[in-house]
């Protein structure tokens, strides 16, 4: 019985954990897609994605560091995004958009792919 509880308490634990875990470290990220197929990148949800990914770069071709760009679009002022390199940022995007472009043909995808190469 003494086993069972604390089994019971870890289950209980690791679920409030993670209900209280930063977006940050919940968040989707590159790795969640790049064993897509062509055809998911294709889809609507694939779509949705890369059209979300493409609002949160900056007019400099980078995107934001330590934000979920997958998710939503952005909706805020353009100007006032802040890209960089630095922790993660722009790399997954990039390539990203380099796979939606190659499944797709979408030159927008081609566009910020370059734009955010040139940054």
């Amino acid at each position: 019985m003494n086993r069972m509880r604390q089994h019971v308490l870890l289950v209980i634990g690791v679920t409030l954990a993670a209900m209280w875990l930063p977006a940050a470290w919940t968040r989707a990220s590159w790795r969640d897609y790049r064993d897509q197929p062509d055809e998911w990148f294709r889809s609507e949800e694939g779509i949705r994605i890369a059209e979300n990914i493409l609002s949160w770069q900056s007019t400099a071709g980078s995107w934001p560091k330590n934000t979920d760009t997958m998710s939503k679009a952005f909706t805020g002022a353009l100007g006032r995004l802040r890209g960089t390199f630095d922790n993660g940022a722009t790399v997954d995007q990039l390539r990203f958009v380099a796979r939606a472009f190659g499944a797709t043909g979408n030159e927008r995808y081609e566009q910020a792919f370059l734009r955010g190469l040139d940054h």
